[in-house]
């Protein structure tokens, strides 16, 4: 007998490997997590994972962005996704701290209150007009408005004056009143009710009143006149709220060079002195008083 031929071995086609592979991992699926896919054209081995196998009616859609692997036998995958979480580094320094802030701006200093000036006054008055007072009045920021002062004017005749002017833009009535016919006034005992009508003249505007002082040369007598009629201002501060007195005897008593020897008359520079003092003390009043 001859040697019986053995049959050729059938060649592993490319069709017929990939058609094994899908097989086997048909096959495997409901067994393993994952599945070794082998391309034969190539030796590198590629581990796919795959999700747990779900139920899912056959061909069901993938969800909006994601490829379908719906199967014929119903079981669906979907392939895994991996979500990225970017951490981004803050750089603290350049976040400006509380601490580190700039001061805040000193506070603005409050301004100062308008101060507009009327004035009336007799001998003395006068002397103090002439010697720069409006002038003494602007540099502490005060405006002189309106003025009437002359040697010999009564009390009564300076109300009806300032009467006549309450329509002057002003805030402030500057008397220097109470000098001239000072004994008879406070004899008769009317210097009480010339007050009160000055202070009405001046119609709730701020009254600053310096109390009249007499110099070395007067008499006595009318030293106590002038005495009595300071007591009488100081008595009608509470009938007034708005009547304010500064403390003329005070500021002249250092300084007996400011006479001029005629009671109560001063030189020009003592008027000059006087002067820079009453308009400090009048914008002093305006400032504590407020508008």
């Amino acid at each position: 007998m001859g040697r019986s031929r053995r049959a050729p071995a059938p060649r592993l086609t490319r069709g017929f490997l990939v058609a094994a592979t899908l097989g086997a991992l048909t096959a495997g699926c409901a067994r393993s997590s994952s599945a070794i896919l082998v391309l034969p054209s190539r030796s590198t081995v590629v581990t796919v994972p795959t999700a747990s196998p779900t139920v899912a009616p056959s061909r069901t859609a993938a969800p909006a962005g994601l490829p379908s692997t719906a199967e014929p036998n119903g079981v669906a995958t979907a392939p895994s996704t991996t979500t990225t979480v970017v951490t981004t580094a803050v750089n603290t320094s350049a976040v400006p701290s509380s601490t580190n802030a700039p001061p805040r701006a000193a506070p603005r200093a409050k301004a100062p209150v308008l101060c507009g000036v009327s004035f009336v006054g007799d001998s003395l008055g006068a002397g103090l007009d002439r010697n720069g007072l409006a002038a003494a009045l602007d540099r502490v920021g005060c405006l002189l408005v309106w003025k009437d002062a002359y040697g010999g004017m009564p009390i009564g005749v300076g109300a009806t004056l300032l009467e006549g002017a309450r329509h002057a833009p002003s805030n402030v009535v500057l008397v220097m009143l109470g000098f001239h016919n000072a004994r008879s006034e406070v004899g008769r005992d009317l210097f009480p009710g010339r007050i009160d009508a000055v202070v009405t003249a001046a119609h709730g505007r701020l009254v600053v009143w310096p109390m009249p002082a007499s110099t070395d040369d007067c008499s006595a007598g009318y030293q106590r006149a002038l005495a009595r009629a300071d007591d009488e201002l100081r008595a009608a501060t509470l009938r007034w709220p708005n009547l304010l007195l500064v403390d003329y005897p005070a500021f002249l008593a250092p300084h007996p060079e400011y006479s001029e020897h005629r009671c109560p008359h001063l030189l020009p520079f003592g008027y000059a002195a006087v002067n820079g003092w009453l308009a400090g003390e009048v914008r002093r009043l305006v400032d504590l008083r407020g508008p």
